[in-house]
């Protein structure tokens, strides 16, 4: 379970940066992996950590550290393959550590279909083994697009002071233009199919259950191409 405590309403400030993913290579099998925490001025190791829950993450220091489960390489180009708006893909996120704060969002882009198009950032709590919760934490609606294909696409979330004090919480990409059944009407989301985590989850329309990504194609699992930058918080600054 996701606790999580938020402010009112507040303006997002929206950044687009490209930079190159580094991570520890997971093995897929729901297995406790480690973590790496490296120092983005000089990319070395400083120190390595494990997941609180004992699933897959990877880490890397930024402003506050970044979560992710993609090696970086994209294999392949998804969408809610729908003529309807709202078709949305996430990924479960753990920290490693209680609480914290989501500083940055980040999309890999890929360059089927039109890249250019607009997507809302969704934010909720679930657990990774259930799903999302129907419970956007973001207290306004926020829209990023990239300006190229094959681009991280990096969404500030400082404003909004989203605090998860413990469990899972997703990030999802909404489709705000109908994708089409193959997809190529709108933007794709990046996909790496290397050693996948069971932290995809796919939304068909916006009346559909979620489901993981891998009952829904003969394609299997995959790690969408979807991280967090969380800050660890002091807890007796928050009360």
């Amino acid at each position: 379970m996701c606790a999580f405590m938020r402010p009112s309403a507040l303006l997002v400030v929206i950044a687009f940066m490209s930079f190159v993913s580094i991570g520890c290579d997971g093995d897929g099998d729901g297995t406790e992996k480690e973590a790496q925490v490296l120092d983005t001025e000089s990319e070395t190791v400083l120190d390595t950590i494990s997941d609180a829950a004992g699933a897959s993450m990877r880490v890397r220091g930024l402003t506050g550290v970044e979560l992710f489960y993609d090696d970086g390489v994209i294999d392949q180009r998804n969408s809610p393959w729908s003529e309807r708006t709202g078709g949305q893909l996430a990924v479960a996120f753990t920290p490693a550590s209680y609480p914290v704060s989501i500083e940055k969002v980040s999309f890999y882009v890929g360059a089927n279909g039109i890249p250019t198009k607009a997507f809302r950032v969704r934010v909720y709590p679930g657990d990774r083994a259930d799903g999302p919760r129907e419970q956007d934490l973001l207290d306004t609606e926020v829209v990023a697009a990239a300006d190229h294909a094959n681009q991280w696409v990096v969404v500030d979330m400082t404003a909004h002071d989203i605090i998860i004090t413990e469990g899972d919480f997703f990030v999802a990409m909404e489709w705000l233009t109908p994708p089409g059944n193959y997809g190529t009407r709108a933007q794709m989301l990046g996909a790496d199919t290397t050693d996948p985590d069971r932290r995809s989850w796919w939304k068909h329309y916006p009346d559909s259950d979620w489901v993981r990504i891998e009952e829904i194609s003969d394609d299997g699992d995959r790690d969408l191409m979807i991280r967090a930058t969380v800050l660890e918080r002091n807890a007796s600054d928050l009360q």
